[in-house]
């Protein structure tokens, strides 16, 4: 405790001082205030929890991608959309994901965003689930830096769609 009462962090470093025979002689000792750090510290794992807490339970699909494509992270919303665990879909490619016919333009759009050609993307996908059941999705993606403004991974939200494009399909049909 300070003088007026405020609690202090103290980190503290003791080392033994001997004599020329080795025998102990006294101890030296030093102490640095942690305060600040620790709290900033603190401050910075609870930032951490709820961003990983608002990606995990985010109503809408999310997934963190390499730059070559590799799903990195994904959340409990692409999971159910997908019809996947997560297991099956860490380490899998995201073009894999995509209706093969839809594919190729994904490809351009992705080659885009890493040249730094555009900010992000937005495009309407189809998914194929493992059961070949179709998934209609508005994805949108960016590119994440790192703090050399080098590009790290991509992150990808997909809406699905399917519900309102089946009724939209409907309408047409009636």
């Amino acid at each position: 405790h300070t003088r007026d009462g405020e609690r202090r962090l103290v980190e503290w470093r003791n080392q033994f001082l001997r004599d020329a025979t080795g025998n102990i002689a006294g101890m030296l000792g030093a102490g640095q205030d942690v305060t600040e750090q620790h709290h900033t510290s603190a401050q910075l794992k609870q930032a951490e929890e709820e961003l990983r807490l608002t990606f995990r339970h985010a109503p809408i699909g999310m997934a963190t991608v390499d730059l070559t494509g590799n799903i990195l992270s994904v959340n409990q919303s692409l999971c159910t959309m997908l019809d996947c665990a997560e297991e099956e879909l860490l380490g899998a490619l995201l073009e894999d994901l995509v209706h093969p016919e839809d594919q190729l333009e994904r490809d351009i759009l992705r080659e885009r965003l890493l040249a730094g050609e555009i900010e992000y993307l937005r495009d309407e996908k189809r998914y194929v689930r493992s059961d070949g059941t179709i998934v209609y999705g508005v994805v949108r993606c960016s590119l994440v830096h790192d703090s050399r403004d080098r590009p790290l991974m991509i992150v990808a939200q997909i809406v699905d769609r399917t519900e309102q494009m089946l009724a939209e399909t409907e309408v047409r049909q009636h």
